[in-house]
Parts: C-alpha cells; structure tokens; sequence
C-alpha cells in the first residue's frame, strides 16, 4: 500500500520503514520447538534444516564447527594439562619468536619449556613458521619471483617429510606430514600429495584425526570413482572441521555416481557414511532414507543428529502453517499432485492445505513408529525424539510418561519442557494455564525472550477458546526485537490471521495491539479488559505476572474497546471507555494521537481532507473529540429550523472527518492509505462511503428553509456521494479489479460528477448557488460564516 500510515507506537523502530522494506518469511516465520535453543549437535550445526543461503550454494566459507578438533586433539596429547584457551592463544596467536624464548606466561610456552617436550616445541616453530605460505591463493600476485617460490615451498614440503620420517612421536610424524600434504595440495602439486600420502598414512590401521585431514587433501585430486566418493563420505563421518568442504565438493558429483558407488560397496558402514552424506542437506521427507542409514549402521554419528532434522522438517511442514498461517519455510516436495483436492465450495487451495496437512500428519506417526521400534537402542535424545514425532502427528502423548524421562543435559531438559508444555495445553482438556511446572516453563520462557514458543503456547490457548490467557502471552512477545540488525531472519514470533483481512498492519503481526484488532470480537476483547483489570489473590501470584505485560498497555485497550465501539456507531458506549483512558496516553509522543488527532473534527471545508485549517485552533483527544460529538447530538435532537441545520452540520462534519478523507480517521482505525484496505471491520461501507455523514448533511437540508443553507447541506451531501460512487463504482481506475475502458480512463471525474444525484439536486433547486458552490473555491468561507450565526 502507497501513502502507508501506521500506528508507530506499535512499530517505533518496524523494519518496514527501512529503505527496501521487509517482510517475515523463512527462518522468521518458520517454527521449531528447537529456536532459541543451542545446537544438540554441534559437529553438524552448518548443517541443520533451516531456509538460508546454504541451499543456494552460499554457505560461508569461514564457518568453524563450534569446537576446534585441533584444539582438542592437542588437548588429549597433553593429557589435559593445558585448557584448551591457553592452546588456542598459543597456536593461534603468538609469535614464533614468543614461543622460541618461552618468556610469555603461557601455560602452553611454559610447558613447551621442559626438555621432555622440546620435539613438540620444534613441531610448533615449525609450523609457525610455515604458516606464512598461504592457503588457496596466490603467493605472488605479481608473480615476479615466482622460480624463488616454487623452490622455497618445494624445499619446505621436502623438509617437513624428512621431519616426519625422524620424528619418534606418532602424533608428531603425522602432523609434520600433514604439513606437507597440505603445502603439496595448495601449491598444485598433486602428485606429490598422492606419494606423500602413500608414504605416511595409506594404509594405517589406526587412524586419527590427522589422517582424515589427509584424506580429505588426497581424494580431492581425484577424478570421482567410487574409492574417491567412499572417502570423501569418511572424512565426512570422522572430521568436523571437514564437513563443509566434503560436503561441498559432494554435492556436485552426479547423482548416478554416488548411486553406483552405494551399489557397488559391500560394507556397511562404508554404504552409511555414503548415504548420511547425501542426507545432511535432504529438504524432502527422508524416513526411508533413515530406515536404511539404521539398518547399515546403528551406530552411525550422523543418525541422532538426521532424527533431529527430520523432526525440524516436519514441525516446519505442520506448525509453521498451523500457527502463522505463513506457508512452510522451506518447500521441496510435490504432494500437491497427490494430496491436493477441490472441495465443495471449489476452493482449491484450502482442499490442498488440508490434505498436505493430512499427509504430513501421517508421516510424523510414521517417523514415530520408525524410532518406537527400535526402542532397544535408543538413547534419551531419541525417546524425547519419539515423544515430539507422536505429538507432531495429532496424538496424544503421556505426560507421567514424558514426565519420568531422566534428562542431564540442560538443552535437552528445555526441550522435554517445552513439550511437556505444549502437550499440557493442547492435549489435557481444560486449556488453562493452572499446572505450576508449565507455569514455570513460560515464565523462563519469556524472560529469556524465546518469543516463538511463547507464541506457540498462546495459540494453543486461543485454539481451544482461552482468548484472554492467550491475549497475555501475545502482550509479553517481542520485547527485544532489534529491527535494526541487518539479519533477514529475525528471531521474534511473526504471523497473520486465517480468516479474514489484515486491516492494521503491513500484512502480518508482531504485537499484540493490531491482531487483538482484527482477530478479536469486542466481546472478547472486553472480557479480557474485565479480566485485567480484575485483582488477583497475591501479589506475587503466577496470574500477577502473566497480566503484568498487558496490564501495562491497559488504555491502549480500553482505547481498543472504545473504538471498535466507534465502528458499530455507539458513541455513548465509546466514551465509557476513552474515560478509562489516561491522558498521558493522548499527549505522549510517543503515539501518534498528537500527529493524527491535531485538527478540528467538528470542521471540514468542500475540498479538505487531511489538512489543518485555521478552524483548528481547538485540540481534542478520542474522549473529549466523542463527548462533544455527543453534546452536539443532544442539542441537535432538541432544536428546531435552522439551528437544527447547523447542528446537524457539524455532525456530518465529524462523521466526515471520521473517514478515510477526513482529518480524524484515527478515530476509526490505525492505519491509514489513499488505497482501499479490505477489511472485516463492521463500518467498513462507512469509512470510504461516509453514509453517516451524508445522512446528516441531508438532516440539515431538511432541517432549514433557508436557501443557502438548504445548499450548503446539499453541496457537502454531494461530496459524500462522490466518495460512495468512487467506492462501488466498477470503473474506478485504483479499483483492485477495476476497468481501464474509454472513456472512463481519461475522464473519470467528470464521470463520476456526472452520477452524483445531490449535485444535480443542487443544481436544480438552486441554480443561483450552484455555480458558485460547485466551482468557486472561496464560497465555502461565505456560506460557512453565515451558518455559524445561526442562533446567535
């Protein structure tokens, strides 16, 4: 929508005022149990289901697995006498010359100090030393002393082979020569890479993680082959700091290859490693895949970590659109086909929802199934794993159950309550919030801004009909949404409405104000103002707390009620509420009441809309703008002629300026464009019609006998009707299915003029005025003046 107006007390900061705009989808919308939450698996977080550049080919190059194999393995040689940050600070940042006098404080340099690990010490200033060749680009651009280089990294690969071969300690002689193969490999020196490896670790029975970092260099080089494939996917199983690059360099080899390289090995575990590899990055239902990574190899390290990810799929298959009403994060399946069916009312797309939803539904109970059955073997993840996959598919899980599942590890523990509390309320019956363990749950929950499951939970809640436990948990999201931050996925809960239009927003939701407005009846936002403000047992009580965020913004409800109120036209009942409402919520800058309430509802001229005039001398708020408007109503019903002309005058001018055109339509909503908005608000004829105030511009006509004021009535009557002939007409050129034909295009205006009914009355009653009202934009001031001495 163009000329956009929002409620910027709701979006002070929205995204969407940033240049190029922004809307939720992928990683912002897409749900799991799961966000907020730390990888379970960390070796294969680049690797997790999620909408991203990755399936694009983009993944960062520079992405380190979370923990260092490096690190570690130095850690394990040194029995863990050295932490792993004095290793890190060491090997990563000091100097050759601070680690070869042993002066810096370091417990790693003081360590190195001793005799018995001088050979680690030369290992090191070796291969400190040797980290000035770099790794995957030139060494000289310039290429100016390029015979110098080749001889300088020859001499270097030939001297860390012969340092290899002398070193007494397994450990070292393979890192000497992992020095060299890598050297070999970055300077293009394959078949140098090919002997070195053959010399140093073909072959090895036991292998560490060096010679998987080896490996990886070696099978690189060649042409893809079935023996090359195999250890690429072993590398793959055993190195973490090589999965990406293994990965990488997989996924462009055809797919036949790998097929043929699956069928033509016979061992097991060399099958699973192929086939977890070809599953990490799988965006399509993957069970049958699982079933024979199991079979193969049980024990397989990939298995936990694709269980985990299957789930993710399915929760973004059932709960992104169950809970958003956004469509899944990340589509690569065609059930369509299959499962999409027209229904009786011809709505395809809702037939086709249904039975993708049916579909996915009962691949969670089959995928549950899969790992029920291998109950002998699973561990405490894959029973949770069980438990969610069950839940996921609409069944309902035991509690006392999920309840005596022994959990250590707190990110697991997380998990194991989130479930509980999800199931709690979707699955116990009575949708409250009264359990003392999903109590605590939500309370963690919010404080540690995990928005998504917070919102989760209330739309359980609203689901089964407790809209005002539900409207507390929408208060309490997005507290500590930063739209600043570059990222395309915020991590905040975002959403739109099944039914229905958005009327308030930019299309979706992120605050509880805007969805409250177009989601809920005013009977129901009643109730949950009535429960509000209602006093609870104990201060420190669970239901003190989980009021607390929208007891804070209790007038902008009570500014809720009121207008929606406005909207069915019971002004009376309005100002119950506006009274309810502090002042300091009408002066504050930061609403914008100030900004959109300035000007004189009571006045409005032939041609303005939006602008301030010097009529505006006056500043009203909702409050006193409705009970002045009320005050005029009761004046008007109990006056006669002419001074009941003008009360009804005034009256069409506040009904007026309460529409899209007028200088008051905050009063109706909070938002506002020059383009028709959709809406299911009940005065929604009204705000781009202005029937309301035509009706009282025709009072005033037939109020009076006065010619000029008979006129004047009439004139402000016709500009109403030109706003409801442009609302219905079919050749509204800015209509959403509007026609182009001629003439109406090119003249449109004249065309509407000419459908205007209270102009030609107008003109036919009175002839003498009519030129001068319809064409002479001065004449308002005249007429206006002497409707204003009326009564005086």
């Amino acid at each position: 929508m163009k000329n956009w107006l929002v409620f910027i007390s709701v979006f002070v900061s929205l995204k969407a005022f940033s240049c190029g705009g922004w809307y939720p989808e992928g990683e912002s919308v897409r749900y799991s149990i799961f966000t907020g939450m730390p990888s379970f698996y960390p070796s294969f977080r680049l690797f997790e289901y999620e909408n991203s550049s990755s399936y694009n080919d983009a993944r960062d190059f520079n992405c380190q697995a979370l923990e260092d194999e490096n690190l570690r393995l130095w850690q394990d040689f040194f029995m863990g006498k050295i932490d792993v940050s004095s290793l890190n600070e060491a090997i990563y940042y000091l100097s050759y010359s601070q680690i070869r006098e042993g002066k810096h404080p370091n417990k790693l340099v003081q360590l190195l100090r001793q005799p018995a690990y001088q050979d680690v010490k030369d290992y090191l200033l070796f291969a400190k030393n040797m980290s000035k060749y770099s790794t995957g680009t030139s060494l000289d651009p310039w290429e100016k002393e390029e015979v110098k280089l080749k001889r300088s990294i020859n001499a270097s690969i030939s001297l860390s082979c012969a340092k290899a071969r002398k070193a007494k300690r397994l450990e070292l002689k393979k890192r000497y020569a992992h020095l060299a193969i890598r050297l070999a490999y970055y300077s293009n020196q394959l078949p140098k890479v090919k002997s070195i490896y053959k010399a140093f670790f073909e072959g090895q029975k036991t292998k560490s993680v060096v010679d998987y970092w080896a490996m990886h260099f070696r099978y690189n080089l060649d042409k893809i082959s079935d023996e090359t494939i195999i250890h690429r996917a072993e590398v793959f199983r055993h190195s973490n700091d090589k999965k990406l690059a293994t990965y990488l360099n997989f996924k462009v080899i055809p797919v036949k290859d790998v097929q043929h390289a699956l069928s033509t090995t016979k061992n097991a575990k060399e099958k699973a490693n192929i086939l977890a590899l070809t599953m990490v990055q799988k965006l399509d239902p993957a069970l049958d895949n699982l079933k024979s990574l199991h079979q193969l190899d049980p024990q397989n390290p990939a298995f936990e970590f694709l269980v985990q990810r299957e789930i993710t799929k399915i929760e973004d298959w059932i709960l992104t659109p169950y809970y958003t009403e956004f469509s899944p994060a990340i589509v690569a399946y065609s059930w369509e086909n299959y499962w999409g069916q027209w229904d009786n009312s011809g709505n395809y797309e809702q037939a086709l929802m249904r039975g993708r939803r049916n579909f996915d539904q009962s691949y969670a109970r089959r995928f549950a199934q899969f790992i029920d059955q291998i109950k002998s073997e699973n561990t405490t993840d894959l029973k949770l794993y069980a438990f969610y996959a069950h839940w996921l598919a609409g069944d309902k899980i035991k509690l006392n159950e999920l309840k005596s599942i022994s959990v250590s590890d707190e990110n697991m523990k997380q998990f194991k309550e989130r479930m509980y509390a999800l199931a709690m309320v979707r699955d116990l019956g009575n949708a409250t919030l009264d359990d003392p363990l999903l109590q605590s749950i939500l309370k963690r929950e919010v404080e540690n801004h995990n928005d998504r499951f917070v919102f989760s939970v209330a739309r359980e809640l609203e689901f089964r009909g407790n809209k005002i436990d539900a409207a507390y948990l929408f208060a309490s999201l997005n507290k500590s949404l930063n739209y600043m931050d570059d990222s395309d996925a915020l991590p905040g809960a975002f959403w739109q409405i099944k039914k229905g239009k958005n009327a308030s927003n930019y299309g979706y939701y992120e605050d509880y104000f805007f969805y409250m407005d177009d989601a809920y009846t005013l009977s129901e936002i009643h109730q949950v103002y009535q429960d509000l403000l209602r006093p609870t047992k104990e201060k420190s009580s669970f239901d003190t707390w989980k009021k607390s965020f929208l007891l804070q913004q209790k007038d902008r409800v009570a500014d809720l009620i009121g207008t929606k109120f406005i909207r069915l036209h019971q002004f009376d009942k309005a100002l119950v509420y506006f009274e309810q409402v502090n002042d300091t919520l009408w002066k504050s800058d930061a609403y914008p009441y100030k900004t959109f309430l300035n000007a004189n509802p009571f006045y409005t001229t032939f041609y303005q809309e939006h602008q301030q005039s010097k009529a505006d001398s006056i500043h009203f708020t909702k409050t006193t703008m409705v009970r002045e408007f009320l005050r005029l109503r009761a004046c008007y019903n109990r006056s006669k002629d002419d001074l009941k002309a003008k009360y009804a005058f005034y009256l069409g001018n506040f009904c007026f300026n309460l529409t899209q055109y007028g200088n008051s339509w905050m009063m109706r909503r909070y938002a506002w464009s020059n383009s028709y908005i959709a809406t299911n608000f009940p005065d929604q004829r009204e705000y781009y019609q202005c029937d309301l105030a035509k009706s009282y511009y025709l009072k005033g006509y037939r109020s009076t006998r006065n010619k000029e004021m008979k006129a004047l009535c009439l004139r402000m009557a016709g500009r109403c009707e030109k706003y409801r002939i442009n609302a219905k007409s079919e050749f509204n050129p800015a209509y959403e299915f509007g026609r182009n034909d001629q003439p109406y295009r090119e003249n449109y205006g004249d065309w509407i003029f000419a459908q205007n009914s209270y102009y030609q009355k107008l003109k036919k009653e009175f002839p003498e005025q009519y030129d001068d009202l319809i064409s002479n934009c001065y004449s308002f001031k005249r007429y206006y003046a002497d409707l204003k001495k009326v009564g005086k």
